[in-house]
């Protein structure tokens, strides 16, 4: 029996001789490349270039009506609010030089003598809404010299330019005294 232990007692030394951790190194691996994230051009919308007007084409349609309507509203349409008028706005709608509307021209500040100025304006309430006029408007231009024609009744008037200047405009429409519109005229 002593042999036998001292066989186990062997093989126990040995086995705990034996043994040892293993370790592996696992392969070092290159850093992957950095990815590359394509640029990309900034798209290209195209914007739409109107035609060219065509000599004895119809001017757009005045932005308001005599009636006293909200402007682009269609003729006739009288807006449903009744809110007394507490604003009144006043600008060059636009300016038409042979029959052409002259590009780029509302609010225009300079105006060649022998072309036309076509005003508007829109009563307003307190809210900034168009309201309906109780009296028709009431253009001063001065000096009235350096314009022809133009109903100063009509809330959208059309005058020519006759002399060089300078015009003033401006519309009372139920006691409101409008914004004024300074406007060169020259050759």
């Amino acid at each position: 029996m002593r042999v036998s232990r001292l066989y186990v007692l062997l093989a126990a030394v040995l086995t705990l001789g034996g043994c040892q951790t293993l370790t592996e190194e696992l392969p070092t691996a290159a850093a992957p490349p950095p990815v590359q994230i394509p640029v990309l051009p900034p798209p290209v919308v195209p914007v739409p270039i109107p035609p060219p007007e065509q000599p004895g084409a119809p001017l757009p349609p005045p932005p308001s009506d005599p009636t006293g309507g909200a402007p682009g509203a269609p003729p006739g349409q009288i807006p449903d609010n009744t809110n007394p008028v507490t604003k009144v706005g006043a600008k060059v709608f636009f300016v038409e030089c042979d029959g052409q509307m002259v590009p780029g021209s509302e609010f225009a500040t300079s105006v060649q003598v022998g072309c036309r100025i076509h005003f508007d304006c829109t009563p307003k309430d307190q809210f900034n809404n168009p309201t309906q006029a109780q009296s028709p408007p009431n253009w001063t231009f001065s000096p009235g010299s350096l314009v022809s024609g133009g109903n100063p009744n009509d809330f959208t008037p059309t005058t020519t330019a006759v002399n060089t200047g300078n015009l003033t405009a401006y519309v009372v429409i139920d006691g409101v005294t409008s914004n004024t519109l300074n406007i060169e005229l020259y050759n």
